[in-house]
């Protein structure tokens, strides 16, 4: 146990002014420190053991066995322990014992209200269709927060583009032609496949392909532009349109 306390009076204790009175203070310290290390292994512990830990030389053995004659301390089949902590020892058993079942019991409660609470709004839902196999076990209730995870997984989860899509975004968000979208799209898509879409030195994976299109390649777009002209930019308060960093984000030039 963490913390076992005597009492500040203790020292009125009959017993511990006797110990007092024969062994003085070497046998208070003595006594106090024995009480230390049972309190700490909440259990009897091996006489020799313990003796020899606190260094018990010949005078100190006669004031152990001084506290076993007053029944201080106790030694039974080669062990020594206090019978008060040994009953403070059991209380706090006890009572670790009965927060564990209010928790577990908590913990059932809490199971029980959100099945209950699930149940009743599917039942209260309009125009709903039971079926048989909407019945759910209580050891098997939708948990929201793993849902929520898992969406969360799935948006992270990236997932590689065709060439047809490269070319279909190129052609509508910069306005090229068709043979210059193709063309940046067979560039773009097989740089990337043969990297295995990883992207930096450090290569990793890719997490965006629009973003990477928008922020590192514009100037090639720019160039088979030129070299492919065809559909212009589309004008925005008679201004041509300039992407910023996201496919979706534009400012007048």
């Amino acid at each position: 146990m963490k913390y076992f306390l005597h009492d500040s009076g203790s020292f009125e204790d009959e017993k511990v002014s006797m110990l007092f009175m024969e062994y003085g203070y070497e046998g208070l310290g003595l006594f106090y420190t024995i009480l230390e290390k049972l309190a700490k292994q909440e259990k009897p512990i091996n006489t020799r053991v313990l003796k020899m830990q606190l260094k018990v030389g010949k005078k100190l053995e006669k004031c152990w066995a001084y506290m076993e004659d007053i029944d201080l301390i106790s030694s039974n089949n080669g062990e020594t322990s206090n019978k008060r902590i040994l009953k403070f020892s059991e209380s706090i058993d006890e009572k670790r014992n009965k927060t564990a079942k209010r928790v577990y019991q908590h913990r059932e409660n809490q199971k029980d209200t959100e099945d209950v609470t699930r149940y009743n709004s599917v039942s209260n839902a309009p125009n709903s269709t039971v079926h048989n196999n909407t019945i759910i076990d209580n050891k098997l209730s939708i948990d929201p927060q793993r849902i929520l995870e898992d969406k969360k997984e799935e948006k992270k989860k990236f997932t590689a583009p065709s060439e047809e899509n490269v070319k279909s975004f190129v052609q509508e968000k910069f306005k090229t032609s068709e043979k210059a979208a193709a063309a940046f799209a067979s560039k773009f898509w097989s740089h990337y496949e043969n990297n295995d879409w990883k992207v930096g030195k450090a290569k990793t994976k890719m997490k965006d392909w629009h973003l990477a299109v928008n922020s590192t390649w514009v100037d090639t777009i720019d160039e088979l532009k030129k070299k492919y002209p065809g559909s212009e930019n589309t004008q925005v308060n008679g201004s041509p349109r300039r992407y910023l960093n996201s496919p979706d984000i534009y400012e007048p030039a």
